[in-house]
C-alpha cells in the first residue's frame, strides 16, 4: 500500500513537472507572438508614415497645379484677345487636364497600394489578437490542470502523513506492525 501510495506520488510529480514544462513552453510562444506583433505594428507605423510623405508631396503637386492652373487662366485670358493665340491656350488647358489626370490616377493608385498593406495588417492584427485568447485559454487550462495535479499531490501526501502518524500510534501502543491479513 505505501509502494502505492509512494508510486502514485511519484507520478503526481512527474505530471507537475511535466505541466510546468508545457506551461513554460507556452508561455515561451506567447512571448514569441508578443514580440510578433511589435513587430506588425512597427511596420504598420513605418508604413503609415511612408503614407504620410506621400500625402505631403501629394499637397506640394497639387500647390504646383494649382499655381500652374494660376498660370494658365492668366495666359488663357491673355489668348483670348487673339484667335491664334487662343489656340495656344486650348492646347495648354488640355496638357493641365492630361496632368491631372495623370495625378489623379497616380494619386489613386498610391492610395490603393497603401490600402493592401493596411488590410494585411489589420488582418495579422485579429490573427495576433486570436492567438493570443486562444494561447491565454491554454494558459487557463494548464493552470487549471497543474493546481488539480498540486491538491491531488498534497491530498496523496496527507493521506501518507496519516498513515505513517497511525503506523507510530500502533507500534507505540505495542499494536501489531503488520495486521494479521498482511501476513
Amino acid at each position: 500500500m505505501q509502494n502505492e501510495e509512494l508510486e502514485e506520488v511519484k507520478q503526481l510529480k512527474e505530471e507537475v513537472t511535466r505541466l510546468k514544462e508545457k506551461n513554460a513552453k507556452i508561455d515561451d510562444d506567447f512571448l514569441g507572438l508578443r514580440h510578433s506583433y511589435a513587430d506588425l505594428k512597427r511596420k504598420y507605423e513605418e508604413k503609415t508614415e511612408a503614407y504620410e510623405v506621400l500625402v505631403r508631396k501629394q499637397k506640394t503637386e497639387r500647390d504646383y497645379t494649382h499655381r500652374i492652373k494660376q498660370d494658365l487662366y492668366a495666359a488663357n485670358k491673355e489668348l483670348t484677345m487673339r484667335a491664334e493665340e487662343r489656340n495656344m491656350a486650348l492646347s495648354a488647358e488640355r496638357q493641365w487636364k492630361n496632368l491631372y489626370e495623370d495625378i489623379k490616377k497616380d494619386k489613386q493608385e498610391a492610395l490603393r497600394r497603401l490600402q493592401e498593406p493596411q488590410l494585411q495588417v489589420n488582418s495579422m492584427k485579429h490573427q495576433v489578437e486570436e492567438t493570443v485568447a486562444i494561447c491565454e485559454e491554454r494558459v487557463n487550462e494548464e493552470r487549471m490542470r497543474l493546481m488539480t495535479a498540486e491538491e491531488r499531490h498534497q491530498s496523496a501526501m496527507t493521506r501518507e502523513r496519516d498513515y505513517m502518524v497511525e503506523q507510530e500510534k500502533d507500534v507505540d501502543t505495542g499494536g501489531e506492525i503488520f495486521p494479521n491479513w498482511l501476513l
